[in-house]
């Protein structure tokens, strides 16, 4: 975890954008995974299991987990409003994004099985399970959670077990929340 949260939203970002211009439009229990000799350790997509291993957003009873399995939860959630998906220059499958009304689920694959990589607030609709929104002041951040564990370039970064929790601040308001994988941490 020494690479500072720029450089690792800088690389989420760049996953997201694919290596390549082949863009399609569609419809419609791993622990230990080994890639590229590194172990990467993923959680059940289960509100028990989720609640132990960091931080989780939650839509309608649905509980969302980073690196968790994205099957079950995207079934859940329902039809997405808008679906994308890019060739992964990280993972060497598909990155997909699912847009839902106030928020995003973005998900890598492995060995064929895709995964939550990251949930990305929208709007001011949406919530933290602990009360953060899109407008609410840096205050009321460091009120509810704390002080976090990195606070660089308008973002304070709060790292709980595997799950990096950002919330970009601009003028003292929080203008993005974002719910991250640490996998490119490693």
């Amino acid at each position: 975890m020494k690479k500072t949260i720029v450089t690792v939203m800088l690389a989420a970002l760049m996953v997201l954008a694919g290596c390549g211009s082949d863009e399609k439009v569609i419809s419609g229990e791993v622990s230990n995974v080994e890639t590229d000799n590194e172990q990467v350790t993923s959680t059940e997509n289960t509100a028990q299991e989720a609640e132990t291993k960091g931080y989780v957003f939650e839509s309608n009873g649905v509980v969302i987990a980073i690196d968790a399995k994205a099957e079950e939860c995207l079934t859940a959630l329902g039809e997405p409003l808008s679906y994308f998906e890019s060739p992964s220059c990280a993972f060497g499958d598909l990155d997909k994004v699912y847009t839902y009304s106030g928020f995003e689920v973005d998900t890598y694959s492995l060995e064929g099985i895709d995964y939550i990589s990251a949930v990305i607030f929208k709007d001011d609709s949406v919530y933290t399970p602990e009360g953060i929104c899109l407008g609410d002041t840096m205050l009321k951040v460091k009120e509810i959670y704390g002080e976090p564990t990195t606070e660089e370039n308008a973002i304070l970064s709060y790292v709980k077990d595997e799950t990096n929790l950002c919330f970009l601040i601009n003028d003292g308001v929080v203008v993005s929340v974002e719910y991250r994988t640490m996998i490119l941490d490693m």
